[in-house]
């Protein structure tokens, strides 16, 4: 029995982790101690202290930053490998109202200590040593695994996630009969690592598009006609907001031992961030990134590859950043005086950060608004907590100031909430606002039903403006054939349009990759495949990109399958000649892993208009990157 109270209540904090969402903390075996005031100190290598209630996470990234340190230690990098000791600020309860003792099984162990005053730090000392191994967690398909309230785990199609979403069973019966049919064959294996599970309708619908560009991509590499290796396809449900990825991690290296590519990474979270740099510095695995547009998650554009921290990372789609910055610059009048911006401060998310940076940058030396900056600290992806009650004061003080374009740096979930209070808020003074936002926004149209959008168009009349949202979309289903048009029509000369051999290569290889997508998807039989959103498209060319570079890689090394560290050394050259012809635009990376001049789609969801509608292309430079696609030299 411990009766120290202080070690108690550490102990029951950790439990109840165990018990919830976070039994995974079952592989980071503890012990529980503690010292006089100031006896865990050490000079170097020292943790700030946590709060109890922040235990559940703060030990697991304890044990990552230890292997991040040790792997920075064997490459000679002069860094302190941080303590095995997490101090832990604790507040106990009055004696009267004291938590009854708990009993129950587990690796944590308490010794008979003194009782430690109130609110001084408990060593929390993390010891590197085999821990009793956890019971098998139920199954919730074949190859899957329940922890907590999620089902995570890897599949090759058979283990179905949310088998209850239409059109889910047959993408997963699809992913598993291809697997088989290529089981025989000199193979590949490439990842799709993507939160797999939802209760909000519009991420289900979001998550179905990409396993079904997925799968599409997984058959344009696979056709008789491809080059080699065939891809086998497995998909990988990391847990909501990445939280599970160590636990999925670890049995997708067990299970896969030809994984050569990790690709997806939709979300730009802490989480999302160590399971990209776990997997590219200590796995050893490239990463071919989604929708992670944080700048936080793209190596730097210099001459020294050996500084990258993320080693053999790719990715498909420009920053927020980029994308805000092509946004402002398509339309000058976004980048006027008259704006206002509404930002989420919730910390690690790095998408947040990023959209907000760009946007700060955008409205420097711009007066007139009358308005400052409005913040605020949403609870999680999807939950509203107090921000209705923020966005009220929000929409009255834009209402006062002269702003007619509100940036809104936040998710998709929150920005629905704020355009809904934007248009119910009774403003004489305006007609209309346009809201700008970033990719996130793609849910939108997805999330609004038909009273929402009547919502939004307002009564310009009665004192309730329309409200509008433009944003950064990482591919449109109409863009190559409205920008083709566009082009004809400034280039016809005397009534005579150019020939299509004359058509510029970088708006004429996507439309016909885009045609070929829509007829792959109609001879494939999924069901309905929706483009509109981009999700599609985007996941598509995520896994293109890995199969592209795994085909060079075979054509370089000679091999049916290359290692991983020959496919690493080759996506630096997957630009110019062997650019990848993507569905949503030409993918030229430098030699950072980064896309050079990747299109930016500009939509428009306007309520009185049903269908999204494509605003033109965007481009981070300033201008197409030109027919050969080659990356400049800084």
């Amino acid at each position: 029995m411990d009766t120290s109270g202080v070690r108690r209540v550490v102990r029951d904090t950790v439990l109840d982790a165990y018990d919830g969402r976070s039994r995974w903390l079952r592989t980071h075996p503890i012990v529980i101690a503690t010292s006089r005031p100031g006896g865990a100190a050490l000079e170097t290598g020292a943790n700030e202290a946590v709060q109890e209630e922040e235990l559940a996470t703060a030990i697991p990234k304890l044990f990552l930053a230890r292997k991040r340190a040790a792997v920075e230690r064997a490459l000679g990098k002069d860094v302190p490998l941080p303590s095995r000791l997490l101090p832990v600020r604790v507040a106990l309860p009055r004696p009267d109202a004291a938590k009854p003792l708990r009993a129950g099984p587990g690796p944590v162990s308490a010794a008979a200590f003194s009782l430690v005053a109130v609110g001084v730090p408990v060593a929390v000392s993390v010891l590197v040593a085999a821990a009793q191994p956890a019971p098998r967690p139920p199954s919730c398909g074949e190859g899957l695994e329940i922890v907590g309230v999620d089902c995570v785990g890897v599949s090759d199609g058979t283990g179905v996630f949310m088998p209850g979403v239409d059109g889910m069973r047959v993408v997963f019966a699809k992913i598993e009969a291809e697997n088989a049919r290529i089981a025989g064959l000199a193979h590949a294996t490439v990842a799709l690592m993507i939160p797999m599970e939802s209760e909000t309708p519009a991420v289900r619908t979001q998550i179905l598009s990409e396993v079904q560009g997925a799968y599409l991509a997984q058959l344009q590499a696979n056709a008789p006609d491809a080059a080699k290796p065939p891809i086998r396809l497995v998909l990988v449900n990391p847990g909501p907001d990445y939280r599970h990825w160590s636990r999925t991690v670890d049995m997708l290296i067990k299970r896969e031992p030809n994984l050569r590519f990790v690709a997806g990474f939709n979300l730009s979270l802490e989480n999302t961030q160590q399971a990209v740099w776990n997997l590219t510095n200590v796995r050893r695995i490239p990463v071919v990134g989604g929708l992670v547009t944080s700048g936080d998650m793209a190596n730097p554009e210099t001459q020294d590859r050996a500084k990258d921290p993320f080693p053999g990372l790719a990715r498909v789609v420009s920053t927020a950043r980029e994308q805000a910055e092509a946004l402002l610059t398509f339309d000058a009048e976004l980048a006027g005086a008259e704006t206002a911006l509404v930002a989420d401060t919730r910390p690690k998310d790095n998408y947040n950060e990023s959209l907000r940076a760009a946007f700060t940058e955008a409205r420097k030396g711009k007066k007139g608004t009358g308005v400052q900056d409005m913040t605020f600290r949403s609870p999680d992806l999807e939950a509203p907590g107090i921000t209705p009650n923020r966005f009220e004061d929000f929409a009255l003080n834009i209402c006062q100031s002269r702003a007619r374009f509100v940036y809104f740096a936040g998710r998709g979930f929150h920005l629905e909430l704020f355009v809904k209070k934007l248009a119910s808020t009774y403003c004489s003074g305006k007609k209309s606002y346009t809201v700008i936002s970033g990719s996130g926004a793609t849910t939108l149209a997805d999330r609004l039903d038909d009273a929402e959008r009547e919502l939004l168009k307002g009564d310009p009349g009665g004192g309730r403006p329309s409200v509008s949202i433009q944003y950064a979309a990482p591919a449109h289903p109409q863009a190559w054939d409205a920008e083709i048009r566009k082009w004809t029509k400034q280039n016809t000369r005397n009534g005579v349009a150019p020939g299509r051999d004359q058509l510029p290569r970088h708006l004429a290889e996507p439309q016909e990759a885009l045609r070929d997508l829509r007829a792959r998807s109609i001879a494939a039989k999924l069901g309905n495949v929706r483009l509109e959103d981009g999700r599609t498209i985007i996941m598509h060319d995520v896994v293109l990109t890995a199969a592209k570079a795994l085909a060079k890689a075979v054509a370089v090394g000679s091999v049916e399958v290359p290692s991983a560290e020959l496919v690493k050394e080759i996506l630096a050259d997957l630009n110019a000649a062997y650019r990848i012809r993507g569905a949503s635009g030409w993918i030229c990376l430098t030699s950072a892993g980064n896309p050079y001049d990747k299109a930016v789609a500009v939509v428009e969801l306007n309520p009185a208009v049903k269908e999204l509608a494509f605003k033109g292309i965007a481009w981070p430079e300033g201008a197409p990157p030109g027919d050969a696609c080659v990356v400049p030299q800084d």
